[in-house]
């Protein structure tokens, strides 16, 4: 089965922590930045993967995430490059 990559701006990092944990509860397999990237990787490079090979694409939408150019580019990955179904949070 696969995993539910979370987008959300660092400004709203307890709110990540929270539906990450929520999800692991319910044996909801996740992937989240910073967690789920090795050290040393290229952050761009091992994102791109991980929206590509996700089962759904988790947005935490805020007026933080909607200024910030990563979770920009994440979404357009998402939606545009890879037609991954997204689920929007408002928070």
């Amino acid at each position: 089965m696969g995993y539910a990559f979370i987008s959300y701006s660092t400004q709203n990092q307890a709110y990540a922590d929270a539906m990450r944990e929520l999800f692991q509860r319910h044996n909801i397999d996740t992937w989240m930045a910073p967690y789920d990237i090795p050290g040393g990787s290229k952050y761009a490079a091992v994102i791109t993967k991980a929206i590509r090979n996700c089962s759904c694409f988790v947005l935490l939408l805020s007026n933080d995430s909607q200024a910030s150019e990563a979770v920009d580019s994440e979404v357009e990955l998402a939606a545009l490059t890879f037609k991954k179904t997204i689920i929007t949070v408002e928070l």
